[in-house]
C-alpha cells in the first residue's frame, strides 16, 4: 500500500473498542499473543508440497454453493462444463479472501502500526499487530497458491483478473468515498486528572474553546478542535 492510499494525516476512531494499556489483564493477553506467535504462525512451519494435496478426483468447489446450481441451464450442461464452473467457484472464493485481506484488513493494520488514529499503542501491541499482518500476508499467499495450483493441474486459464472486486471491498470503498473528511484534532493535557479516569473528559478540563474530548492514554486526551491549550502530538 502506498502513502496516497492512506487518507489524511489523522483519522477519527470513534467506534474502536476501548483498550486500557494500564489494565494488567488486557496487556497480558496482548503480550501472550505476541510471545506465542512463533509457535502458532503457519509461516514458521515447513510448507507442504502442494501437488501432494491436490486430488483430481475431487470437485474443486461444492456444487450447492453455486447460486445457480439448481437452474435448468446449469443442470443441462455436460460434466466438463459443470466441472469448469465449479473450478471458477473455487477461484472466485480464493480471490475474495485475497481481496479482503489486501484491500481491507492489511490497510487497517497499517493505519494502526502507523498510529494514524493517535492511540499511542505500546511497542508490544505494535509488534502483535505486525505479526498479524504477516499472518494475513501468508494466508493471502496460501489462497493465491491454491488458484495457481488449480489452473495448472486442471489445465484451464481461469484468470483472477476477469473477476470483479468482491462485495466487501466494494462496500468498503463506497463507505470511504462517502465518509466525511475528518477535521484536524490535537492533544491537550488534563488540568486536574479525575479519579477514576472517565471515558470522556469535560470541557473545563482542557479549555473553553474545546467542544468535546475523547479518552486516550496517560494524561492526554484527543480533542476535536484545535485550541491554544492543545499541544500537537
Amino acid at each position: 500500500m502506498t502513502d496516497p492510499d492512506i487518507p489524511g494525516p489523522r483519522l477519527h476512531a470513534a467506534h474502536l473498542p476501548q483498550h486500557d494499556p494500564s489494565d494488567p489483564v488486557e496487556s497480558a493477553v496482548v503480550a501472550s499473543l505476541m510471545r506465542s506467535w512463533p509457535r502458532r504462525a503457519a509461516v514458521k512451519k515447513p510448507a507442504p508440497d502442494l501437488d501432494d494435496l491436490f486430488d483430481e478426483q475431487h470437485t474443486d468447489f461444492p456444487e450447492v454453493m453455486l447460486p445457480f446450481h439448481t437452474h435448468p441451464r446449469y443442470r443441462a450442461l455436460d460434466d466438463t462444463r459443470r466441472a469448469r464452473l465449479r473450478a471458477w467457484g473455487w477461484i472466485a472464493y480464493n480471490k475474495n479472501v485475497v481481496d479482503i485481506e489486501q484491500h481491507v484488513v492489511n490497510p487497517g493494520f497499517a493505519l494502526l502500526t502507523g498510529d494514524r488514529f493517535g492511540l499511542g499503542l505500546s511497542d508490544t501491541t505494535v509488534v502483535a499487530v505486525m505479526q498479524a499482518m504477516v499472518d494475513e500476508q501468508y494466508h493471502t499467499l496460501m489462497h493465491h497458491q491454491a488458484n495457481l495450483l488449480t489452473r495448472r493441474r486442471r489445465g484451464w486459464p481461469l484468470p483472477d483478473a476477469v473477476l470483479p472486486a468482491c462485495r466487501t471491498v466494494r462496500d468498503q470503498r463506497r463507505a470511504v468515498a462517502e465518509a466525511p473528511t475528518p477535521g484536524p484534532w490535537r492533544w491537550c493535557s488534563w488540568r486536574s486528572p479525575p479519579s477514576p479516569r472517565p471515558r470522556s473528559v469535560p470541557i473545563s478540563a482542557c479549555s473553553p474553546a474545546i467542544r468535546t474530548c475523547s479518552r486516550s492514554t496517560g494524561r492526554r486526551w484527543r480533542c476535536t478542535a484545535a485550541t491554544s491549550c492543545a499541544t500537537p502530538r
